[in-house]
């Protein structure tokens, strides 16, 4: 079976994009404010939100490459 998108293409199902690439994006945006690229408004709650959203993304990250060695 071909794979849709090559290497970034899921080992599950190699019709749709990896795990892995899907929490790698959101984790690439939320990084962009706190590394300082990219100016947001210093609001405590925006704050909160990026921690909580790199958290998950990290999340699905390393369970998306935990698929690919198990």
């Amino acid at each position: 079976m071909e794979r849709k998108y090559g290497a970034l293409s899921s080992s599950v199902d190699p019709q749709k994009l990896s795990l892995t690439i899907k929490g790698l994006v959101p984790l690439v945006v939320l990084l962009l404010p706190l590394l300082g690229i990219v100016s947001v408004g210093e609001s405590d709650l925006i704050h909160l939100i990026d921690q909580v959203g790199v958290i998950v993304s990290a999340a699905i990250v390393i369970y998306g490459i935990g698929r690919k060695f198990f």
